[in-house]
């Protein structure tokens, strides 16, 4: 007489990891995943496996602005939400070659 044996997967325990990030860091990173066609779960169930596997974390540089680099962008963008500074709108390269042109022309200097 032959024994039965049951070829029934294993059922897998899963559970839930909670961790903080920044939000626009999540949705970001939701968005690619999604594009990827994968979730974000998947995403992070592969970093993890990572780095078990190699036991090492690939970091990158977190590049910050300088003070005054903030402040000129700042005031860029104030200059641009009250419609100062703008010398042209473009929308093709053959717009923005003539517009440096012009501009190389001495046509907006002050």
């Amino acid at each position: 007489m032959k024994s039965k044996t049951s070829h029934t997967p294993k059922k897998i325990k899963k559970v839930v990891v909670t961790f903080k990030t920044d939000p626009s860091i999540r949705d970001r990173a939701a968005r690619t995943a999604v594009a990827s066609g994968i979730t974000l779960t998947d995403v992070l169930n592969m970093a993890l496996r990572q780095y078990i596997a190699t036991e090492t974390i690939t970091s990158y540089p977190v590049y910050r602005m300088s003070p005054q680099l903030e402040a000129d962008l700042a005031e860029i963008e104030d200059d641009i939400k009250h419609g100062r500074n703008i010398v042209a709108t473009t929308s093709t390269p053959e717009e923005i070659d003539a517009l440096f042109a012009d501009i190389r022309a001495g046509k907006y200097d002050d």
